[in-house]
């Protein structure tokens, strides 16, 4: 639990131990929730000694707020259990455009926002989906994106596969 400048007034030993390294500053920011924020706001992930971590957020009163620190390693064995098409590739953003998770991993780190995070937190703003078609970022591979908002949640989910990928078991059916 955080008080209205940010101090850290109850914690568990592990708790303390993953955000000792914060700066008040940072700490502070996260007390400042406006009024008018979700119940739940996600914040930024921090790095921590076991990988990224995933603060998550809520107002208890005007003096408090509540800190829960979610390890986004804990979220691959959710993604694990999704029914993913080969090649797929699922990554979550938060309302600022910061890749906080990506299954399977690859070479892009949580927190980092990428060039198009812009359109992230515009779709996010206006909480509505987008699908289509583009290329990716590093390589100019054309793929398929799926966007959808995580009801009541200030999160992103996004979709991404190969158009190689989805188009292969009919380009073999019919010798393309």
């Amino acid at each position: 639990m955080l008080d209205a400048a940010g101090a850290v007034k109850l914690a568990t030993a592990r708790g303390r131990e993953h955000i000792a390294g914060l700066q008040q500053g940072y700490a502070a920011s996260l007390a400042s929730l406006p009024a008018g924020e979700p119940a739940l706001y996600v914040a930024p992930p921090l790095r921590g000694r076991e990988g990224s971590i995933l603060p998550l957020l809520r107002r208890l009163d005007a003096h408090r707020v509540g800190m829960a620190l979610l390890p986004l390693q804990g979220l691959a064995g959710q993604y694990a259990r999704l029914p993913l098409a080969k090649g797929a590739r699922l990554l979550l953003f938060d309302a600022e455009g910061h890749r906080l998770a990506v299954h399977p991993p690859g070479p892009w780190p949580a927190g980092e926002k990428p060039a198009r995070a812009e359109e992230v937190v515009r779709a996010l703003r206006e909480r509505r989906r987008a699908s289509g078609m583009d290329r990716a970022a590093a390589d100019g591979t054309p793929r398929y994106y799926a966007a959808v908002p995580v009801q009541g949640q200030p999160v992103m989910l996004i979709a991404l596969q190969s158009q190689k990928e989805v188009m292969a078991p009919w380009w073999q059916r019919t010798g393309c």
